[in-house]
């Protein structure tokens, strides 16, 4: 089964599948099917397929319209007729209220050939009551003979789900549609989950995992892209229907409920093993061997001070523009065309709005923001917020994460100066970056400008071992009597340097060249002077310039100061 035929190939709805399946038609298209007609045979003549959910057949040899239907019903792969002699003699559509007419009383699951499980009838709907893994309703969806399906009106889908065939226990089966779920049910008499969607199946998954530890989950999914993404996202044991565009239902309406208990409980892949650290002997590499590894390049989103991969910390005073500068990060990361995830533990929706739109012409479809103060739920902490945030990386698959700031998911005592503690927490972030192969920048705090020592990794507030455990240090350091600010970087896997953040009024724009762009505009205007005409002489600078002697003077020596030129015999020349 290869990729190519996995995009192609979609699940079909209604009664297409039984009459394909029947008559061993084969794919033509997405949504259609053609081969052999089961009246007057021929290779290719008989088309059938689905155009907005109604249902299309014809023969291209002729074959009456009537005489089809009757052979399909007596096949029982056509829903009954009450006349079908006053059917017209040419390629007709049925849409679902055809049907609906045509078949009082048959409602969603008497399509589907499944029980009710616990599903109640409203009108000619089947409605399933929904909840979240803590208990809680979430809400219900109803879904319609013609398929349709709606959930409670402002109803909060994540995470929502519903168990059919029982408690969660031993053997579990996650499923995407309702209807799925009852034939897993049936099929293997264990429980199987309802989750609504391929895009929730990770979220319930997760959530569920961390419920029921005693259960053994498996995912049957739909043999579908969608699905089989869904599933391996999942991690979890997976089994897809032998039919590609299948689903369980499919399989299960097409062979009976024996033929799915064997391939769902014969056919499960396993997840991908990961290789497990220091087991057995470890391998010892002499000095010849190890210089002559191969390694790839040092992979940065931001060249020389954001790894593509690992724990960043930028740390600053209050106000000194911190969230400013993840805001920087965040349009550098999407500039490169990669996908940010922005968490903003103390700002409300207004202010994050505020903030993105003072930082990009357009919001950009690559950034997703999630204020916390905006939010009903509290955000959890410690070892919780790990498995939080695995769900929300599960579903939206980011480059970068930034949380703004990062003691808004941590325990209160690794915000202190306990060293074992801190290790242990900012250890285990540095280990969630890497195992999802992203960029996590954390926001933190510095010492007061009392207690701040020369090296600027030392000014980091809280325990020693923060600097120790992260793996890039980006530390703002506030210009006296400016909004600009200088950016000292430091770490691992980037070369310790200097930058210049230039307050643009909506934000912060950064210069390579700190001490040059850190002058003021004499400065820069002696500077460039110099550079013009090497070997200038005071007297030279004065007559250019227009400037007198004090100005010149005075800019001459902070110039050399900033070892940006040097005196000589014969005047000033720059470095």
């Amino acid at each position: 089964m290869n990729e190519k035929i996995l995009k192609q190939d979609v699940p079909l709805q209604g009664y297409t599948f039984k009459i394909a399946t029947k008559y061993n038609l084969k794919k033509d298209g997405s949504k259609h099917f053609s081969g052999p007609c089961p009246r007057c045979g021929g290779v290719n003549r008989f088309y059938i397929g689905e155009k907005n959910g109604s249902l299309l057949f014809k023969c291209n040899q002729g074959c009456e319209f009537k005489d089809l239907v009757q052979i399909m019903r007596d096949d029982g792969v056509y829903p009954e007729l009450p006349n079908p002699d006053a059917a017209p003699q040419r390629p007709t559509v049925l849409n679902d209220k055809t049907f609906r007419h045509e078949l009082p009383g048959q409602l969603y699951h008497e399509m589907k050939g499944v029980q009710l499980h616990g599903a109640r009838i409203e009108g000619k709907a089947v409605v399933v009551s929904m909840r979240y893994a803590d208990g809680q309703h979430a809400g219900e969806q109803s879904i319609w003979p013609n398929s349709n399906k709606k959930f409670t009106r402002g109803m909060k889908t994540k995470g929502a789900h519903a168990v059919l065939g029982g408690d969660v226990e031993g053997v579990t089966y996650l499923c995407e549609g309702w209807a799925t779920a009852a034939s897993a049910t049936e099929a293997t008499g264990r429980p199987a989950v309802f989750c609504g969607s391929a895009k929730n199946l990770p979220i319930v998954a997760a959530a569920l995992q961390e419920k029921y530890h005693d259960a053994e989950f498996v995912v049957a999914a739909d043999n579908d892209k969608a699905g089989i993404d869904a599933a391996e996202a999942t991690g979890l044991p997976w089994t897809v229907p032998s039919q590609v565009g299948h689903d369980w239902n499919d399989a299960h309406q097409a062979a009976g409920l024996e033929r799915v208990a064997a391939e769902i409980q014969g056919n499960v892949v396993q997840p991908s093993a990961k290789p497990k650290q220091c087991q057995g002997t470890m391998k010892l590499l002499t000095a010849k061997q190890l210089s002559s590894l191969e390694m790839p390049d040092l992979s940065y989103i931001i060249q020389d001070i954001l790894p593509d991969v690992g724990l960043t910390l930028s740390a600053g005073p209050p106000k000194v523009g911190k969230t400013w500068l993840n805001w920087w990060i965040a349009k550098q990361a999407v500039q490169a065309g990669k996908r940010v995830l922005f968490i903003s533990t103390e700002d409300n929706n207004r202010r994050m709005r505020d903030r993105l739109q003072k930082t990009f012409h357009e919001p950009p479809d690559d950034l997703i923001c999630l204020a916390v103060m905006s939010q009903e739920a509290v955000l959890p902490t410690g070892p919780s917020a790990l498995t939080y945030m695995q769900k929300l990386v599960n579903e939206f698959q980011p480059d970068v994460l930034v949380i703004d700031t990062i003691s808004g998911i941590l325990t209160p005592s690794a915000s202190n100066k306990n060293y074992d503690i801190t290790v242990s927490e900012y250890g285990a972030l540095r280990k969630f970056s890497h195992k999802n192969a992203l960029a996590l920048i954390g926001t933190t705090h510095t010492r007061k400008k009392s207690e701040v020592s020369s090296a600027p990794v030392e000014t980091i507030l809280g325990s020693q071992g923060i600097g120790a455990t992260a793996e890039t240090l980006l530390v703002m350091e506030k210009l006296e009597g400016q909004k600009n600010c200088r950016l000292h970087v430091t770490g691992k896997d980037v070369p310790q340097d200097d930058f210049f953040l230039r307050w643009t009024g909506n934000g912060f724009d950064l210069e390579a060249n700190t001490e040059e762009a850190e002058l003021g505009p004499f400065q820069k205007d002696c500077l460039e002077q110099i550079r013009r005409k090497p070997r200038i002489t005071q007297l030279g600078l004065i007559h250019d310039l227009g400037k007198d002697q004090a100005q010149v003077s005075r800019a001459v020596n902070r110039l050399i100061e900033k070892d940006l030129i040097i005196k000589i015999k014969e005047g000033y020349t720059a470095i």
